[in-house]
């Protein structure tokens, strides 16, 4: 079970943008994949354990489970 925590984790990264975390720079905005793979190596380190196993689909049920917060598919992510 992923906690709010961890949700709030996935959301607040989604917001930013991947070349603030070393990725591409022509990567303005998340994609799925690419947010999954970074939750899944580095939220582990900042004490989201519960996200060591996620993938895609963990990444697209947090953002089913908080369709107000979807308005960060516009910002910083690409679902």
């Amino acid at each position: 079970m992923i906690s709010e925590e961890a949700k709030i984790y996935i959301i607040n990264l989604a917001y930013q943008k991947p070349t603030e975390y070393s990725y591409a720079t022509e990567m303005e905005i998340w994609t799925r994949i690419t947010l999954a793979d970074h939750v899944k190596k580095y939220a582990p380190k900042e004490g989201h354990d519960c996200l060591k196993k996620s993938g895609k689909a963990t990444i697209q049920r947090v953002f089913d489970e908080h369709p107000e917060k979807n308005r960060a598919k516009g910002k910083g992510y690409r679902g």
